[in-house]
């Protein structure tokens, strides 16, 4: 082996300097290195004949290492981005192939200002950045953009809500391959950190949310209705405005003694388990307290607690544990075992509505029992395949509120057979079909969590994370979006999973809780920290949060039809409705779900003629988009249809529209950038708009825009009188065609001398000699036409001297 010298890296005036980074860049096979001056020097590796040349020498403006105890970190984050850390409190990112760099700052509060980053580490099957800090702060950054050469700073999400205090100084981070593990190494301790999902769940009118390893927060999320499932009008205004306005409220905080790992509820009792402890709380909803019931040891991973289906009946835990679901009272105590052959596995997941338990196993089997029955009952057994191939490694498993379908997440095999990829899909199962039904969420889409409606069994929510986008704006300026959380809601139906609806949630830390048509609840976290959940209308119902229990269902119904297509069912399905603000409410929907066909029906049973003739008069424009705007317009939807607009790109139409609702400034603005073809005529517009609102000076600024100035002005100042200001504008204008017209208006009117003032001023001297005819004022005639050498006012005059006998002087003005 020959070792041979291929540079030498240098500080100041060629003093010596050490090295503090070398890496290999492996892709362009470079070595990237950094002294102690912070120097940083690229090399290209040995050619053919052995030679190697340095790229490029750089100086960083990174903060020096002071002492010994500092050091220069560095790693590859993605290919050709270096990332490096001096002992700072930011982190430096170097491309190295375009000789650009861009920095992270340290953005969470709780982090001291004089605290350093000292040990970093990137996971890249998870794209989470982890960095270590001098006072025990660890830091996360997700990085959305998956391209990796276009990385920037914007493309990194801090998870602030991640950030995790130890009691020493980081001294070294390192991700588990292909895990959610972080081992964290203290001056004095070594700690694993596991990437957890928080828990939450709604059911039977209580939400539930996870805030940290000891503490649940609670929600007590059940609207009060009357018979008829209207809700009531005389709530406590706060619920009013937690319903029906989105506003957030605040949890209460059940603190626990074991760590977090699950939690279940109905509407009296909450259970949470940790895999070797559970433990259980009375919920006293009028008092806003819990009571801590029970806390035994369980080696159970998944338990779900029995529905109270009849008053003072007892309720019944369901543990997952080794080859057995038991079945224990409040306290803990196993009254019953349910047993699991050996070819099914070992219980992994139970979930319960009613009295029907589904159990999930490590062998991807599912089970569903009858636990009405003394002993339980197996009902099905169906393995989690197709075809005779599995599907995947089950990892979560929800019941719908009926007992028919199951909804299934997993993860697939890797290449090694191993499952660990989180799969994109959702799954179904229906159990009269005896089908797995699917939906695809799309490449880097992951569904996390599941929910079924509490009380649909045909509609499903997941929460899915995803990674960075980028779209082009209509400016041709890229918009960059850092979302990791998208709500997808769909309908179980015999063709497969159908999407209903699906959005993103941009706040970072949001996070899907449950949903209970008409709402779906998300998780937050304010200002303060403090956790609050919200009731979010889903999109189909916005406006009809307060119709009976009758009517919801035939939206319902609607709303899955038309997810099917199938207008005629979905017509029938809400056909009865006499209410016009549920049909008025319904247009808006369409309106936002683009469905032409079905607003013309919402707004001919709302008895809208002028929207009827709306939608008959918009079929004739191509687009689609500009169709539904025009609908939008007529319904008031202003935002709306300037959206649809922009989207299909009809700005003439966008001009009328700012037109019609008085937008002037942002008429004149489109028209000036996208409609330059009726320009003109939106300042004309504007003229006469401002006109009848009395705003003169400002219509006649409008009309010298569009180029009419010369006939609207003075027509405007005629009518209303306003002689006065008529003489002034034409005196600053200096237009000659002005004057000219105020010198017709005044000798109409007799005044011959102003009439003479005018036109002279407009250089008419015809009209000037005229007049002066008509006065009997030849001489002064002769001597306009003579000295301005006008041949018309000549011949005038010439005319006239010949009607009065005068040959020699007509002979003159002739010549």
């Amino acid at each position: 082996t020959k070792v041979i010298e291929v540079a030498k890296m240098e500080g100041p005036d060629a003093s010596i300097s050490g090295t503090a980074v070398l890496e290999y860049y492996h892709e362009k096979d470079q070595i990237v290195g950094i002294n102690d001056h912070l120097f940083m020097m690229v090399i290209a590796g040995p050619d053919d004949t052995g030679q190697s040349q340095v790229l490029y020498r750089a100086k960083l403006s990174a903060r020096a290492l002071d002492n010994d105890a500092d050091r220069m970190l560095a790693l590859w984050v993605n290919t050709g981005l270096l990332l490096t850390s001096s002992a700072e409190r930011m982190l430096r990112f170097w491309k190295i192939s375009e000789e650009e760099n861009f920095i992270l700052r340290v953005e969470d509060n709780t982090v001291p200002p004089d605290d350093k980053i000292q040990a970093v580490a990137y996971s890249e099957h998870r794209r989470i950045l982890a960095a270590g800090t001098s006072k025990g702060y660890v830091l996360f950054w997700f990085q959305g953009n998956t391209q990796d050469a276009d990385s920037a700073a914007e493309d990194w999400q801090p998870l602030l809500h991640a950030t995790i205090k130890l009691d020493a100084a980081i001294v070294d981070l390192k991700w588990a391959h292909m895990s959610g593990m972080l081992s964290a190494t203290t001056d004095n301790s070594c700690y694993v950190l596991v990437e957890h999902e928080l828990q939450r769940k709604v059911r039977d009118g209580v939400a539930l949310v996870q805030m940290n390893n000891y503490e649940l927060g609670v929600l007590h999320a059940h609207r009060v209705r009357d018979d008829k499932g209207v809700p009531v009008v005389d709530e406590d205004e706060e619920w009013t405005n937690f319903w029906d306005k989105e506003e957030p409220r605040n949890v209460m905080k059940v603190s626990t003694t074991i760590p977090i790992t699950g939690c279940d509820t109905t509407s009296s009792h909450i259970v949470v388990w940790s895999g070797r402890k559970a433990e259980v709380f009375k919920i006293d909803a009028l008092a806003g307290r819990f009571e801590a019931v029970s806390c035994f040891e369980t080696n159970a991973v998944s338990i779900a607690i029995g529905s109270e289906t009849k008053k003072d009946e007892a309720i019944y835990l369901y543990m997952a544990c080794e080859g057995r679901v038991e079945v224990a009272n409040l306290s803990g105590s196993v009254i019953r075992t349910m047993t699991l052959g050996e070819a099914d596995g070992s219980p992994t997941h139970v979930d319960i509505h009613g009295t029907h338990l589904v159990v999930g196993t490590t062998k991807g089997v599912m089970q569903k029992w009858d636990v009405a029955r003394n002993p339980p009952v197996v009902k099905i057994t169906r393995k989690f395949e197709d075809r005779g191939k599995q599907l995947g490694q089950i990892t979560c498993v929800r019941m719908s509120s009926d007992g028919m379908r199951f909804g299934m997440l997993s993860k697939r095999a890797n290449s090694a057979g191993a499952f660990t990829i989180p799969d994109t899909n959702i799954f179904v199962y229906d159990v009269e079909m005896d089908q797995f039904l699917n939906y695809d969420c799309g490449p880097h889409h992951f569904p996390v969590s599941l929910y079924w409606d509490c009380e649909d069994s045909t509609l499903i929510g997941a929460e899915v994370h995803r990674s960075f986008e980028a779209k082009s704006t209509d400016d041709n300026e890229v918009e960059l979006k850092i979302n990791r959380l998208e709500v997808v809601t769909c309908f179980a139906t015999p063709e497969g999973l159908e999407p209903q609806h699906r959005f993103a949630i941009s706040d970072e830390g949001q996070s899907l809780v449950g949903l209970h048509v008409p709402s779906l609840f998300v998780c937050s976290q304010d200002a303060n920290q403090a956790t609050q959940v919200r009731a979010k209308v889903m999109r189909d119902f916005v406006g009809m949060e307060r119709v009976d229990a009758e009517t919801r269902k035939a939206l319902l119904q609607f709303s899955y039809n038309l997810t099917l297509g199938n207008m005629d069912e979905a017509y029938k399905a809400v056909k009865l409705i006499k209410n016009t603000s549920v049909w008025q409410n319904m247009a808006h929907m369409c309106v936002k779900t683009g469905r032409l066909d079905v607003a013309e029906v919402c707004l001919s049973n709302m008895e809208d003629a002028n929207g009827a003739r709306a939608v008959r008069e918009a079929r004739k424009e191509p687009e689609i988009e500009a169709r539904i705007a025009m609908v939008a317009l007529q319904l008031g939807l202003i935002e709306d249809a300037e959206a649809l607009y922009k989207k299909c790109k009809r700005f003439d139409l966008l001009n009328q529209m700012y037109q019609a609702t008085g937008q002037w400034e942002r008429a004149i603005e489109i028209a000036d950038k996208r409609d330059r073809i009726h320009l003109k005529a939106t300042q004309y517009n504007w003229g006469k708009h401002l006109e009848g609102q009395r705003d003169f000076n400002g219509a006649r600024n409008c009309y010298r825009e569009s180029g009419v100035q010369k006939v609207e002005v003075p027509r405007m100042l005629y009518e209303v009188g306003d002689i006065a200001g008529l003489e002034s504008y034409c005196q600053s204008s200096g237009d000659k065609d002005l004057h000219k017209w105020l010198a017709q208006f005044y000798e109409a009117n007799g005044k011959m001398e102003q009439a003479e003032t005018h036109y002279e001023q407009a250089e008419d001297y015809q009209s000037m000699v005229r007049l002066k005819c008509f006065k009997g004022q030849y001489k002064e005639a002769e001597t306009i036409a003579t000295v301005h050498q006008n041949p018309p006012a000549a011949y005038f005059l010439a005319s006239q001297y010949e009607a009065q006998d005068k040959p020699k002087e007509a002979i003159r003005m002739y010549s």
